[in-house]
């Protein structure tokens, strides 16, 4: 029994009042040279990867992880492992997963400082990080060593048993890493698995995400020649309109895919799901003023929080020329043209069959609208990534949310869904067995996977620290209660 008292006699406020002490050093000393460091999955391989993964792993050993090590596995970006044992008896075990990868950049559209040079602003007492990677995902994944570092200087029991798997291919679809979990799944045992990477939510409040769309990547090529003649000898197809025929597969004004059975698979949702969703918040002003629309559209017949998080998507993305460059502003007809589609998923969905269904309706419309032949096209799967959903009804998702609301001095947290995939999320659910729960400390004013990504330290970095502490807390409370 004293054990358990010992774990909950914890000073809230001094463990905020020691946080804060701290200011930005431990930004400036341990989030700095990761995002420096410029680890972009998409733009490196595995062993490009392998600098900034030795920085993951020396900035873990400084903060209280003493075995963090490095494991590589085939396919895999190189992932930072690393444990360490609670200060009580009879603790869960808890893996922290996260990520140290961000997304690529265009340096000439950031304003406050490039991607990858970290930089601090400090605006109406708040102070901001910037750089690419501060938000989404390695500040958040940083909360967590510096909560177990703060519990070490404060004397406070580690009350849980903590794995950090911390991946280099996330923003890349995790790829590979359901191997990885297969091949470690005696390692990584637990009893919980804690993603800090999510969806934000409101301003005022972080969020446990509840689902995560799943994926479907393909890169689409249109070969037509190897040189682009003049448009006045105008003798051939032009790869680019061609292209847009084939890829038109969504209605403009009602946002419906149109292709054959997409929809087949989807649950349709009751009457009091729909009024659970809608309850959730999502601030379409904000969601415009960042992102400068004029123009938003939902799916017909669906609001905003239903279009992102319960119907499924398809999007065609930048089309570039044989080179890997944008197409070249010039009097050429281009023959060779590429590009990048996704379709994400709900509930219910196979990866796998609705790439079979695009695929096959791509090359139905090229049939249809062109004289072009089937080997003109090609079609590649670059990502096929399962849904993910978790009920959240236990005491465990409870434990977490109260924390979280503690750390940020909130009277409740935001229970929401993630327009966006974590691959990795249901790896874990899968094959670990376990539960999923996401806990995010970012924000919709952090411009995450966009430009001049940010995270506040004031608001979210510092609250985060607490609310890990405080979590750790609550899962061996449960643990401990006979309720869990």
């Amino acid at each position: 029994m004293g054990a358990i008292l010992q774990a909950r006699t914890i000073d809230v406020g001094q463990v905020r009042r020691s946080v804060e002490r701290l200011g930005v050093k431990p930004v400036t000393q341990f989030l700095f040279p990761v995002i420096a460091d410029s680890p972009v999955s998409k733009n490196k391989t595995p062993d490009d990867q392998m600098s900034t993964a030795k920085i993951v792993r020396d900035t873990m050993k400084a903060l209280g992880v003493p075995n963090a090590r490095i494991i590589n596995h085939p396919g895999c970006h190189p992932t930072v492992y690393g444990e360490i044992k609670s200060d009580l008896p009879n603790a869960p075990t808890i893996l922290v997963g996260g990520h140290y990868d961000g997304q690529p950049s265009s340096a000439k559209q950031w304003h406050v400082t490039k991607p990858h040079k970290p930089k601090l602003v400090t605006r109406g007492g708040e102070i901001r990080v910037f750089g690419r990677g501060t938000s989404d995902d390695w500040g958040q994944v940083l909360t967590h060593f510096m909560a177990v570092k703060m519990m070490r200087d404060l004397g406070i029991p580690v009350p849980v048993n903590i794995k950090f798997l911390i991946e280099g291919g996330e923003e890349i679809g995790s790829p590979k890493m359901d191997n990885f979990i297969r091949a470690n799944k005696q390692l990584l045992k637990c009893d919980l698995v804690i993603l800090t990477d999510s969806q934000p939510g409101r301003m005022s409040s972080p969020v446990v995400t509840t689902m995560a769309r799943g994926l479907v990547g393909a890169n689409v090529e249109l070969k037509l020649g190897t040189n682009d003649p003049h448009s006045g000898t105008n003798l051939t197809v032009n790869a680019l309109l061609a292209l847009n025929k084939i890829l038109d597969m969504k209605d403009l004004r009602t946002g419906k895919v149109n292709i054959p059975g997409f929809y087949d698979s989807v649950r349709i949702l009751s009457d009091s799901e729909r009024l659970a969703f809608n309850a959730m918040p999502f601030d379409m002003a904000l969601f415009r003023r960042n992102n400068g629309l004029r123009v938003i559209q939902t799916l017909a017949g669906h609001s905003a929080q239903e279009t992102i998080w319960t119907q499924p998507s398809y999007e065609c993305h930048t089309v570039l020329s044989r080179t890997d460059e944008g197409l070249v502003v010039a009097n050429l007809i281009p023959t060779h043209v590429k590009a990048y589609v996704t379709m994400r998923l709900v509930a219910n969905q196979d990866p796998k069959a609705v790439f079979k269904l695009f695929k096959a309706e791509a090359y139905r419309r090229l049939a249809e609208f062109t004289n072009l032949s089937k080997s003109a096209l090609s079609i590649v799967a670059e990502s096929l990534a399962h849904p993910f959903a978790q009920d959240t009804s236990s005491a465990t998702f409870k434990a977490v949310a109260d924390g979280m609301a503690v750390g940020f001095d909130v009277s409740k947290v935001d229970f929401m869904g993630c327009g966006g995939t974590e691959p990795i999320a249901m790896y874990y659910q899968v094959l670990l067995g376990v539960p999923v729960v996401f806990n995010a400390f970012n924000s919709p004013a952090d411009n995450y996977h966009g430009n001049d990504e940010s995270l506040s330290i004031t608001h979210g970095f510092q609250p985060g620290v607490v609310a890990n502490v405080l979590i750790y807390r609550n899962l061996y409370d449960l643990r401990n209660s006979g309720s869990a």
